[in-house]
This record gives C-alpha cells, structure tokens and sequence, in this order.
C-alpha cells in the first residue's frame, strides 16, 4: 500500500473539481457576455440551457469529491498511517 500514492490521486480529484467549476464559471460568464450583446438566438438558447443541466449534473460529484477529501483525510489518512506504522514495528 503506498499512502503517498493514494494521497496524490485525491489530490488531483480535487483539482479536477476546482477546475470543473473553475471552466464552467468562466463558459457561464461568457454566455452571459454574448447574451448582454445581443446574441439569443435558438442555438444559444439550446446550448445555455444544455450547458446548465449538464453543470447542475455534475454538481453532486463536486460535492462528494469535496466530501471523500474530508473523509479521507479524518478517516482513512490516520488509519492507513497506523496500519503501515504496526507493520514495521518487530514482530
């Protein structure tokens, strides 16, 4: 078991939620850029409205991999550091 390795793949499922959130923001304000300009047609309608349930899916998985990252930090980091700590000990 390698606690360096677990710990580095949770970390880049948190930056892969950062920078979900971080690209929809800024597609967001785009839209909302284009629509301020004028620009509504039906495709730009279609896409918004796609656009934003497609967020709001992905929304739950935001909050479970911010969720994971606690558990896993409260939880699972001390007993894995525990399990690996016992197994060096003699025996």
């Amino acid at each position: 078991m390698n606690l360096d390795a677990l710990l580095e793949f949770n970390k880049k499922l948190i930056q892969f939620k950062k920078a979900l959130y971080e690209y929809s923001s800024e597609i967001n304000q785009a839209l909302n850029r284009l629509e301020r300009d004028g620009w509504k047609d039906e495709k730009f309608s279609e896409y918004k409205v796609a656009f934003d349930k497609y967020i709001k899916l992905l929304e739950p998985l935001g909050q479970e991999l911010e969720q994971m990252e606690k558990t896993m930090q409260i939880k699972w980091v001390p007993f894995i550091r525990k399990h690996l700590e016992n197994k060096n000990l003699p025996k």
